[in-house]
């Protein structure tokens, strides 16, 4: 369930204007909100390749279960994943 302000965000003419313009726009979107993500996590830990090696790693495999809760909170099932 969205809450009534996401609701609003995605059903605005701006947000369906991206999501029909392609996979271009809507990828950037998300892009953008990756590396909003992969800037936040390495600004709390030491700033050394291999600490962010491991958070690299970490958010990446992260990423099913992410979408999986993400997709709970909706009230949609877990997506099929390769390994299983």
């Amino acid at each position: 369930m969205r809450s009534s302000r996401a609701a609003r965000v995605w059903e605005s003419s701006e947000c369906r204007a991206l999501r029909e313009a392609g996979d271009d726009e809507f990828g950037a979107i998300l892009a953008g909100m990756l590396v909003g993500v992969c800037g936040v996590a390495p600004s709390l830990s030491r700033t050394d390749d291999a600490t962010h090696a491991m958070i690299r790693a970490a958010i990446v495999s992260a990423v099913p279960d992410a979408i999986d809760q993400a997709r709970s909170i909706a009230g949609l099932s877990q997506l099929p994943r390769a390994d299983q």
